[in-house]
């Protein structure tokens, strides 16, 4: 219940402010299409027997979007959701080995990101020394 009552405080405050909201979800929309790209040239790239590419986004698309919300679960949930999905929707039986690549690429890309942060923890004051004014 909590996290429901995070989502519908944040939309509240934005409620005056449809621009916003149209053009992040926008955002959202661009990155998972992007995303539906890299998954069928990871296809092409792990070797399997590529399917059209319009099924494949559907159901691409529909497994982002159960895993976005089943990830809570628990670690293996996205192998089972992909293999069935992908099973189902495009008869192809590889939809658990994507979701693991998909995984491992996803870690490896944000490991960047992590090793800034780790570096940039090491150099600046713990948050308890700053203002609260100035942390937002």
């Amino acid at each position: 219940g909590a996290i429901i009552n995070r989502v519908y405080d944040s939309l509240q405050r934005f409620r005056g402010r449809l621009g916003v909201i149209w053009k992040t979800w926008l955002l959202s929309l661009c990155v998972h299409i992007i995303g539906v790209g890299v998954g069928y040239i990871l296809i092409l790239g792990l070797g399997f027997s590529p399917p059209d590419f319009l099924s494949f986004f559907v159901a691409w698309f529909i497994s982002n979007f159960i895993c976005s919300f089943a990830a809570f679960a628990a670690i293996g949930v996205g192998q089972i959701l992909y293999g069935e999905i992908f099973l189902l929707m495009i008869g192809i039986n590889y939809g658990a080995d994507l979701a693991t690549a998909t995984q491992v690429i996803y870690i490896l890309a944000k490991l960047p990101g992590l090793a800034a942060w780790l570096m940039s923890r090491e150099y600046s004051a713990p948050l308890s020394q700053h203002a609260e004014k100035d942390v937002v």
